[in-house]
């Protein structure tokens, strides 16, 4: 696929215009899956890590997702986006101010439609806590501590997330 993904290597990875066009796509991959089989019932297909990481650009444009692997597979529309807002909207990263992480959010959820930043909130904290319990269980502890920081970060900041 031509095309660039983005690399990791720091804080306001993506303008808002590279934000916008991935939202955009994101939004119609779920709205194609929406009500096909492929759904098992459930509300989409989720592709399960959404981020800049698994998106290609072209210029501004977002053309494709790419990464389909192990976590694709049926579910809520709300879930697969606010695991998107957690990588476009830089959420939990200390170096992003958190205003900007706010404000990431509430441009994300506006484009998209229908989702709040109190849903994605809810939606991430509750990933993050279904992590956590999964590593424990596993006997992880070094991913038991990660999945444990971001929601202590959740707690301390998530409000101010939400109310943006």
């Amino acid at each position: 696929m031509a095309g660039e993904v983005p690399d990791d290597t720091g804080p306001f990875r993506l303008p808002d215009a590279r934000i916008r066009s991935a939202t955009t796509l994101i939004r119609s991959f779920h709205d194609a899956t929406a009500g096909s089989g492929l759904c098992a019932g459930q509300e989409v297909v989720c592709h399960g890590d959404l981020g800049p990481h698994n998106t290609v650009f072209r210029g501004e444009r977002a053309v494709a997702l790419i990464d389909f692997e192990d976590d694709v597979g049926p579910g809520r529309r709300l879930d697969d986006f606010a695991q998107a807002v957690w990588g476009f909207a830089d959420l939990t990263d200390a170096a992003v101010p958190l205003a900007e992480q706010a404000r990431r959010t509430r441009l994300m959820c506006d484009v998209y439609g229908g989702v709040t930043p109190p849903a994605v909130v809810e939606a991430l904290t509750a990933r993050f806590r279904r992590a956590h319990d999964q590593h424990l269980a596993a006997g992880l502890p070094g991913a038991v501590r990660v999945f444990a920081d971001l929601l202590t970060w959740m707690a301390r900041f998530g409000n101010r997330i939400a109310d943006a």
